[in-house]
């Protein structure tokens, strides 16, 4: 099982997602430390053994309301799902990946205001650059696969997110294009 917070319905509360097997369930914080009864949406799609490698939260199009990312066991693909504004998603638009995603960042490389995904897996290391949620550029791969958690922070203090992952870290130099 994996937690993670993020505010969803743009209220300023963290809400709760929390995911198992082949479902993810947010909560909705009411505020006075009570949630919203959980509502599940299920993880599936072409190739999908059951369960879930990792997932990913954050704004993919540009809205200001995070978009929620699954990495489906046993698929060459993404599950996104995106946010309708008010904490509900709409279900599984998947986007073709290879080599079985094990972790996923979503992080504005470019700074236009949508969030770029980056993801690790057994066979490389790459970016699919945000050309208007739910269509991606094809991947950029930086490096061999790898299957550790992913982190973003601006560690050399030009003001762009650089990229940490187990093998060190990938400082942002690249010129991005604006979509």
């Amino acid at each position: 099982m994996s937690v993670k917070l993020a505010d969803l319905d743009g209220d300023h509360k963290p809400d709760l997602v929390s995911a198992s097997l082949d479902t993810f369930t947010v909560f909705l914080n009411l505020g006075h430390g009570t949630f919203a009864p959980g509502v599940g949406y299920a993880i599936s799609g072409n190739g999908v053994i059951g369960g879930f490698f990792d997932f990913a939260i954050g704004d993919l199009t540009a809205d200001g309301k995070p978009e929620i990312v699954v990495l489906p066991n046993g698929a060459d693909a993404l599950s996104l799902f995106l946010n309708q504004g008010d904490g509900s998603f709409v279900q599984d638009v998947y986007l073709p990946t290879s080599g079985g995603p094990f972790g996923a960042l979503v992080v504005d490389l470019n700074e236009d205001g949508r969030g770029e995904l980056f993801v690790t897996s057994l066979s490389s290391m790459f970016v699919l650059l945000n050309e208007g949620a739910p269509f991606f550029a094809a991947p950029i791969r930086y490096a061999d696969g790898y299957d550790a958690p992913l982190f973003a922070a601006d560690f050399n203090g030009d003001g762009k997110p650089d990229i940490v992952f187990w093998g060190g870290v990938l400082v942002n130099t690249t010129p991005w294009p604006s979509r």
